[in-house]
């Protein structure tokens, strides 16, 4: 009877314990899930280099577009002007339409975005489409067209969308521009 009324006590406690734990979670930001969300963003904006986010709210894009989280890496990171610094592409979503595409920030500070509601080559202006994207080098580019290696200043931003369709994102020495490689 006694291991009984222990054992008894035993899981009044662990179920407080359980209440207590969940009662702390929605108190310190679990409340719902929109709260949940915008925390975990804030979280993966930290990972955003320091100028990056620097120049995004000193040309006050967050008026616009917002860092969008949808596919991992969320940025990439090369020399995508040939200037010898590194730049970046930061994945955005439009606050009015909701549509994705990409702020390609150079070291420096000037910025380019492509998708988002500006159209590039067949990419059109909403990079929804889009399942990964990388950094593709000098080297890998040269492998699939003789023609675009000429065009090339620099690193180039691969984006696909898997079994359907992929492209070179890549500076001219004006603006990005688009060279298709399937579909």
């Amino acid at each position: 009877m006694k291991d009984l009324k222990m054992f008894s006590n035993r899981c009044i406690v662990l179920s407080v314990m359980g209440m207590m734990l969940i009662c702390s979670q929605s108190v310190i930001g679990g409340e719902d899930a929109e709260t949940e969300k915008s925390y975990k963003e804030w979280i993966q904006e930290q990972n955003i280099p320091m100028w990056v986010s620097n120049i995004f709210y000193e040309k006050k894009l967050e008026k616009k577009y917002k860092f969008c989280f949808d596919i991992n890496p969320f940025y990439l990171r090369g020399d995508f002007n040939g200037d010898g610094e590194f730049d970046v592409a930061s994945l955005v979503k439009e606050g009015k339409t909701g549509k994705i595409g990409m702020v390609i920030f150079h070291y420096g500070g000037e910025i380019f975005v492509v998708g988002a509601g500006h159209s590039v080559g067949n990419g059109g202006d909403d990079y929804r489409w889009m399942t990964n994207w990388k950094v593709g080098r000098k080297k890998d580019v040269g492998k699939s067209s003789a023609v675009l290696l000429k065009k090339l200043l620099s690193e180039v931003i691969f984006v696909e969308k898997v079994e359907s369709a992929s492209a070179y994102i890549f500076w001219d020495g004006k603006k990005y521009d688009w060279y298709q490689l399937g579909d």
